[in-house]
């Protein structure tokens, strides 16, 4: 646990079950049998008997050229995974969908591999080896960005109390990696009809996925909302929703408030207390709201942003749509467009408007519920978490 996926994790996964439920929830294939020396790595290059004797010599390892280390599905050996959920007496009676985004991108229609986003190509050449061999053009970057940007903000501060390896500007620069990839790659934000008529101000704000996933993805702490403003003539708010609290709190969302209740999505918006958050609401067994994953048996809410070509109507319920969302005839595979019906004084206009596209990789709900009597690992987290910050991601703005 303490080395992470190493190399040989990934690069010594066999493609036999590829595509299978088999493979999923970390069932890939790794060949245990064959002695240490002996065993075979993958990766997208032929090797020469040279080169395959050299690295056998250093590390123990024979290289084999094979395009499978360059397919989704080696990611998805463990990034689909179905997780063991319990009843109140705490017997296991199912599987959850914990996170699934090969599967929300095969029901979308972009041509992308989870390589292209997360593991970019390097522009010209690269040596691959410091041993012997000439560089290399189309090799991937392994650097691995995701979206836990608040993450990566902890080890920061607090890398060496965690025995982190890396240094303190290898963790700045991932985290400038990430921050880059959610600021630019992953949604768009945009502004129509922004107009005041008889006192009251109509503007409708529209969403696009640039993932091939949804988004959020991935572990079902995540969120992201819309935050909007209004100000009058004078720079004065008269009207915000989605503002946030330092401790990660989003105000307004009954959640944070209330762990037995849940924000629902929304079409229209007519006051700030209520908030457009794009997330996943987990039921318990009772039907309760829970933020416990091993009491996680299904989704009450899910509304992320869909990837392009996404079919809610027509996908299985592990990638479903749940809730308001599911009927709202201005959310789907395209994007999401809200409105916001605002009353205002004519008198103070003209009004400017900004509207913001926020994320969290950890919903101050999902901190919030941890119990320090749990053990010390929960103890020494929750002081990370009191001590950096939850301050959301700027995912897209947009002004008028």
């Amino acid at each position: 646990a303490s080395d992470g996926v190493s190399c040989t994790v990934c690069h010594q996964i066999d493609p036999a079950n590829f595509g299978t439920v088999e493979s999923y929830s970390g069932g890939f294939l790794v060949d245990a049998d064959t002695p240490q020396g002996e065993r075979v790595t993958y990766g997208p290059f032929p090797a020469s008997p040279q080169a395959i004797e050299i690295m056998q010599g250093v590390s123990g390892f024979i290289p084999d050229e094979s395009d499978h280390i360059q397919d989704s599905q080696i990611c998805a050996t463990c990034h689909t995974l179905h997780t063991p959920f319990v009843d109140s007496a705490g017997a296991v009676v199912g599987l959850f969908p914990e996170q699934t985004a090969l599967l929300e991108l095969e029901a979308g229609n972009i041509d992308r591999s989870c390589q292209d986003c997360h593991m970019p190509v390097l522009n010209g050449t690269v040596e691959i080896s410091t041993i012997a061999g000439e560089p290399r053009a189309d090799v991937n970057r392994h650097l691995f960005v995701g979206g836990n940007e608040y993450l990566l903000s902890i080890l920061r501060v607090f890398g060496e109390e965690m025995g982190l390896t890396a240094s303190s500007d290898q963790v700045v620069a991932t985290r400038a990696a990430v921050a880059e990839q959610l600021a630019n790659d992953t949604a768009t934000i945009g502004l129509s009809q922004v107009e005041v008529a008889a006192g009251e101000l109509e503007v409708t704000v529209y969403l696009h996925n640039s993932t091939g996933h949804k988004f959020p993805t991935g572990y079902p702490s995540r969120r992201a909302w819309i935050h909007l403003t209004i100000l009058d003539r004078n720079g004065d708010s008269v009207f915000e929703s989605g503002g946030w609290r330092p401790d990660g709190a989003i105000v307004g969302n009954v959640n944070d408030e209330d762990a037995s209740a849940f924000e629902p999505h929304y079409d229209t918006i007519t006051n700030q207390n209520q908030v457009q958050i794009y997330e996943t609401i987990l039921l318990n067994t009772d039907d309760e709201v829970t933020t416990t994953l091993l009491r996680g048996a299904s989704y009450v809410k899910d509304n992320r942003l869909l990837p392009q070509g996404f079919d809610k109507s027509a996908v299985p319920a592990d990638i479903g749509v749940f809730g308001a969302a599911l009927a709202d005839p201005n959310f789907d595979g395209v994007g999401d467009e809200i409105t916001y019906q605002i009353e205002v004084d004519p008198d103070l206009g003209p009004y400017s408007v900004e509207a913001e596209l926020l994320y969290q990789s950890i919903s101050y709900r999902w901190a919030d519920h941890l119990d320090p009597a749990g053990g010390s690992y929960i103890t020494e987290f929750l002081g990370f978490y009191e001590a950096v910050p939850n301050l959301p991601s700027v995912i897209a703005r947009v002004a008028s």
